[in-house]
């Protein structure tokens, strides 16, 4: 939990910097801050349980683990270039002979749960619109999962089953223009 916390945390701080940095008053950079860490952290924590509870549903050990490296490239990619580039860890597990479906049912667990909270946070916009900033992100985040390219989520997923990747991919790109 402790790792998984540290990343949210580095996370926000990345999305947050150029209003951190601001001249905002101290209170108004707390609530940036709070609100976006509500958004990405709870995002990217809920996003990573989920593959570990489905892990652990599919007969598997799992934990999270931190990449102190690629958080720390993150934040000098932020603070040097502005660009950013989120690398927090990734979630493990190991089964003997896990099959395809274990791969890709696990792997699909993540954006799938960025897709409820997306949705979630977009009900919640109605009466309080700066929800769609956490429909974004999380629409977002599923998006750049699901992309098919090793190791992100979505490789696992097609080589399990195409119809799938291809109907969350959809999903996700309905939400962002709804979103919009």
């Amino acid at each position: 939990m402790k790792e998984l916390l540290v990343s949210a945390l580095v996370i926000t701080a990345i999305f947050t910097y150029g209003a951190l940095t601001g001249d905002a008053p101290l209170a108004g950079k707390l609530a940036i801050f709070t609100l976006y860490f509500i958004f990405v952290g709870l995002g990217f924590t809920l996003h990573e349980m989920a593959h570990k509870l489905m892990a652990i549903n599919r007969g598997a050990w799992s934990r999270f683990v931190m990449w102190k490296e690629g958080l720390l490239f993150a934040i000098l990619m932020k603070v040097t270039v502005g660009a950013t580039f989120i690398a927090p860890g990734a979630t493990y597990w190991a089964k003997p002979f896990a099959s395809r479906e274990d791969y890709g049912r696990v792997s699909a667990a993540g954006p799938i749960t960025n897709l409820v909270l997306a949705a979630a946070f977009w009900m919640a916009s109605f009466p309080v619109p700066l929800f769609r900033i956490g429909t974004i992100i999380n629409v977002q985040l599923a998006l750049f999962n699901l992309l098919p390219v090793p190791p992100l989520d979505g490789s696992k997923i097609i080589s399990w089953k195409p119809e799938a990747w291809a109907g969350l991919f959809a999903l996700s790109i309905a939400m962002l223009i709804a979103a919009g």
